[in-house]
């Protein structure tokens, strides 16, 4: 089996509605390949989180412990019955509706990845710009999409697209649905619970999770769901296939000794003058209390994500899952196998409640994810916002509160065509809503025709 070089980022997030977090996800090295599993625990039952942590548990338990020679296929398939079976003993123990859960699964061997999956958590390719959708949503509505019943376009806003057709831990037979990839160079695969697809468009997953860093991705794509929905858990594991690796694989540890004699930094300068350099930066801070002892670091080590840690085919089992470390009191992605993205600093995004928590390498990076923010700052990892754009909006919650009914997520400007009260029409209009719709149009104001009672009559006034 050759051996590859990969980048891998995960996180997760319990949203800004609920007090559980039902997803859970797991990755390990196996003697088949690297395992990376994603369980997303059913809403309205007991017990799912229970359900999703027994499922990822079993998953792994039962591709570690495989025969070597048995098809990878058919141990993905019978790994993810094996589950299944576990979350039923599980479901004994709670009252009805009983635990479920949805799962996604991918294992790759070398440039081979194998995806299976049961119920609506998802596997996607990026590859070249594109991105696509991998796996196979069990769900009533795209069961009508199989009988020809509806179209795929018609899925995202049918009724039954959130009613699960297929869930561990539900007393029926179940299939599995089995994907094989073969990467290049390059490729990302995204696997996800729908609380992260569900406010993400192909674009927009695109535009996060197709950045070279998947930390960064995962911790992107997990903060963007939350601040712009977060009614769901939210979990992304992220991992980019690099290349085989031919010489000895580089591996997110310590970095080794450089072998020169006299140490250079990596701008160039001798070590010496960089040191000089410092401690002139470090009094200046200090004097004028500008810039503070942040940008030091600590004991603790570094806060933000580091851009070019890679993890290898032959690094240690990431499988156990570690503790998180605590931070401020507002909710923020947790992550694991990659560093938290954090900065206790961060003060001026809190007060400018635009995505106060997204991860950056540069200028551009924070452009990108706060379209509505002006001039953001990347400093420490982490963007930096002062204030946003006047008259922009995120979503249309900001444009209701000046009367427009849409919000333009290409230019980010609302759309004055539809208007939800007054404020949102000109001077000499109003705003007319008629057949029950939550939004209308702006209409000339005319002479108020009053009936005898003297009250207007709205059938005439528009």
């Amino acid at each position: 089996m050759n051996e590859v070089k990969f980048a891998l980022g995960a996180a997760t997030d319990v949203g800004t509605t609920r007090s559980v977090n039902e997803d859970y996800h797991g990755f390990s090295k196996t003697t088949f390949g690297d395992l990376y599993v994603v369980c997303d625990g059913m809403g309205g039952h007991s017990g799912g989180d229970v359900a999703s942590k027994v499922a990822t548990d079993a998953i792994i338990r039962y591709v570690t412990n495989a025969s070597a020679d048995s098809a990878v296929t058919g141990v993905i398939s019978e790994a993810i019955l094996a589950a299944h079976e576990a979350v039923l003993v599980a479901a004994e123990a709670f009252p009805p509706p009983a635990p479920g859960t949805t799962c996604v699964v991918a294992l790759v061997q070398g440039a081979h990845c194998t995806v299976g999956n049961i119920g609506d958590s998802r596997a996607y390719l990026l590859r070249a710009g594109a991105v696509s959708l991998v796996s196979t949503d069990h769900t009533r509505a795209q069961e009508m999409v199989n009988h020809g019943i509806i179209s795929q376009e018609d899925v995202a806003n049918h009724p039954e697209q959130g009613v699960l057709s297929q869930a561990l831990g539900q007393k029926k037979d179940l299939t599995p649905a089995i994907t094989d990839i073969s990467l290049v160079a390059g490729d990302s695969v995204l696997l996800c619970s729908d609380g992260v697809y569900d406010c993400l468009n192909d674009a927009q997953i695109l535009e996060l999770a197709g950045v070279r860093n998947p930390n960064y991705a995962a911790s992107n794509i997990v903060a963007y769901s939350t601040e712009h929905d977060g009614k769901d858990n939210a979990t992304a594991i992220v991992f980019r296939y690099m290349e085989p690796a031919g010489a000895a694989p580089v591996v997110a540890a310590a970095p080794a000794a450089a072998p020169e004699p006299a140490p250079v930094a990596p701008s160039g300068f001798p070590l010496k003058k960089v040191i000089a350099i410092a401690v002139v930066a470090l009094l200046a801070g200090v004097a004028f209390g500008k810039f503070g002892l942040g940008f030091l670091g600590s004991s603790e080590g570094p806060k933000g994500p580091q851009p070019d840690a890679e993890v290898t085919s032959d690094s240690k089992d990431p499988g156990v899952k570690p503790k998180t470390r605590p931070s401020k009191p507002k909710k923020k992605p947790k992550t694991q196998n990659t560093v938290v993205v954090d900065d206790p600093a961060d003060a001026d995004s809190e007060a400018s409640g635009e995505a106060p928590k997204v991860a950056c390498k540069a200028n551009g990076d924070c452009n990108t994810a706060l379209p509505c923010a002006v001039k953001p700052v990347c400093m420490n990892g982490m963007c930096h916002v002062k204030k946003k754009k006047k008259g922009c909006c995120a979503d249309k919650k900001d444009c209701h509160a000046l009367g427009y009914a849409h919000c333009d997520l290409k230019t980010h400007a609302c759309d004055k065509r539809n208007c939800v009260n007054d404020k949102g029409c000109s001077k000499g209009k109003r705003c007319k809503i008629k057949n029950g719709k939550d939004y209308g149009k702006c209409v000339k104001k005319k002479s108020e025709p009053r009936g005898a009672d003297g009250a207007v009559d709205q059938e005439e006034y528009e």
